[in-house]
């Protein structure tokens, strides 16, 4: 008997996911932007070498900056759901290929998902996706509905061994 839906994914921990991200960018954020600054300085100064560091602690210490405000922003916000249709799902390897993430794009819409969500979900299902609305961070995923998909008509290509006729 269904007592109710069934989530593909399901994140009892969405808050303490956010106050995670918040409380380890935010120190990360500070440094990389106190670095910048000495970098800035240096540079101003007369030291044309400063401008490599300059460049890539900026690139760093932006990337810091937005997930910390995403996060920080979220924990203010109420939690938002979108209903939509699957445009496609795909994994890459981060931090030098040892952790896999596993993506799913909902109409315009890009959410990190779980490995079991990529891999239940096609590209034309519906989905109703819960979500804090600045970070994207997934609360659950429920499928609305299927695809029509067909399945493969199975071809049969044994071939018989010459002299064997049974």
């Amino acid at each position: 008997m269904n007592d109710g839906p069934r989530y593909l994914e399901e994140n009892p921990d969405h808050r303490r996911t956010l106050m995670r991200i918040a409380v380890l960018n935010t120190p990360c954020a500070l440094g990389a932007g106190a670095l910048f600054s000495m970098s800035l300085a240096s540079f101003l100064g007369g030291s044309l070498g400063a401008i490599l560091p300059m460049i890539l602690l900026a690139v760093i210490t932006l990337s810091f900056a937005s997930e910390a405000y995403s996060a920080s922003r979220d924990l203010r916000a109420t939690p938002v759901a979108m209903t939509g249709e699957v445009r496609r799902t795909w994994s890459r390897g981060s931090l030098m290929w040892f952790f896999r993430s596993h993506y799913m794009l909902v109409d315009k819409v890009v959410f990190t998902v779980s490995p079991v969500t990529s891999l239940s979900v096609q590209p034309g299902d519906t989905v109703e996706v819960e979500h804090w609305p600045y970070s994207k961070t997934v609360i659950r995923v429920h499928m609305v509905s299927q695809a029509h998909r067909e399945l493969p008509q199975r071809q049969d290509n044994t071939r018989r061994l010459p002299g064997r006729d049974r």
